[in-house]
């Protein structure tokens, strides 16, 4: 998220007021592929959102926590992120399994 954040951040607030096409081409820009699966024996749909950047639980660590101006090194994240929705039951998606 860190890296994300520095390229995208001060952008997301705008984003509100994009056209659907102008919010398409802005997430296609972000996101290289969505993959859905569905699993007829829970009746679980997974969703694997692969991210152009590897901004899925990146983070920072810096090099003195008392001396913040001393900077940081950035963690490395992931770039694929999994949910599972369950379809009917709620809007929101369950906790998603590594």
């Amino acid at each position: 998220m860190v890296e994300w954040y520095k390229t995208y951040g001060d952008e997301v607030a705008s984003k509100a007021n994009l056209t659907a096409e102008q919010k398409k081409e802005y997430i296609e820009g972000l996101v290289e592929r969505i993959e859905v699966r569905y699993d007829r024996d829970s009746n679980d749909h997974e969703l694997a959102v692969q991210f152009r950047m590897p901004i899925v639980g990146d983070s920072i660590r810096y090099k003195d926590r008392r001396k913040k101006k001393l900077g940081y090194d950035l963690l490395s994240g992931d770039s694929i992120a999994t949910v599972k929705v369950r379809k009917g039951l709620s809007k929101r998606p369950l906790p998603s399994t590594p």
